[in-house]
């Protein structure tokens, strides 16, 4: 099963240099407009702010889920501040914990100009392990005909710090891949895939597991519907969060929804 998964993402990361009008980003974990779990370049439209609930499994032996609500909107032309709440459930009492998710994207450069996104961004999320992260992305939609979606590929780079509650940290840089592909010719049905290098240091947990600690890679792979003219989105799939190995290494349930007002 593990290996299904692999290929699947593989197969969908590769689709992002070769084939094809843009489907809506959604939110990611934190709350950026993004992939499932890493932000895009793509920003929220002015006027058009959007809202969304996410729930992801995590069940790392101490029954370990995420919660959240968040909203994101543009202040100022190629600005996008996002923000919302987090909770950590976990029967694990140090990273059992809700707080601020807080977060700042700026559009370098934007595909009306240029063909494609570029921005750079950071965040910061109390409940999500306190994690604080600056990051910088590339997206690009690939057409294939004017009367059909786009494919969208994103290709990003960052850093991320983790603080739990026993105050072991990481600090890990990284890069990721994640690409949108279209089902249906108006893009409402659309699959989601994306992978990341490690994002945890060893020295995480290396007070309890020391050199033998091994993090896993992130990936996601989800079905998105985004009914043509409507306001609302659901997003629901697999993912797996690197943070949180060895305890989680097999893919667990997330499920997003969200809606943008001024539709």
């Amino acid at each position: 099963m593990k290996h299904t998964w692999k290929a699947a993402l593989a197969v969908a990361t590769v689709a992002m240099i070769g084939t094809a009008g843009a489907a809506k980003a959604d939110l990611n974990i934190s709350g950026e407009t993004g992939l499932i779990l890493n932000p895009t370049a793509e920003i929220v439209q002015k006027g058009h702010p959007q809202v969304q609930a996410n729930y992801y499994d995590f069940d790392g032996g101490d029954n370990d889920k995420v919660y959240g609500i968040y909203g994101a909107f543009q202040p100022a032309d190629k600005l996008e501040i996002s923000g919302g709440i987090t909770k950590f459930r976990s029967d694990y009492e140090p990273w059992d914990r809700s707080g601020i998710a807080i977060g700042a994207k700026y559009q370098l450069l934007n595909h009306k100009d240029k063909g494609f996104d570029l921005a750079v961004g950071a965040g910061y999320d109390h409940g999500f392990q306190r994690n604080t992260h600056i990051y910088a992305a590339a997206t690009k939609a690939f057409r294939s005909g004017a009367d059909r979606a786009s494919v969208i590929g994103t290709l990003g780079v960052r850093w991320d710090h983790f603080k739990d509650g026993d105050d072991s940290t990481s600090s890990q840089a990284s890069v990721y891949a994640g690409v949108q592909v279209p089902i249906t010719r108006t893009g409402e049905l659309s699959v989601i895939g994306e992978i990341q290098s490690k994002n945890l240091s060893s020295s995480y947990v290396s007070y309890e597991w020391g050199s033998s600690y091994n993090a896993k890679f992130p990936y996601a792979l989800g079905l998105r519907y985004q009914p043509k003219g409507q306001a609302f989105s659901v997003t629901a799939g697999v993912q797996r969060q690197g943070f949180d190995t060895p305890w989680t290494t097999s893919p667990k349930l997330f499920v997003q929804a969200g809606y943008t007002f001024g539709k």
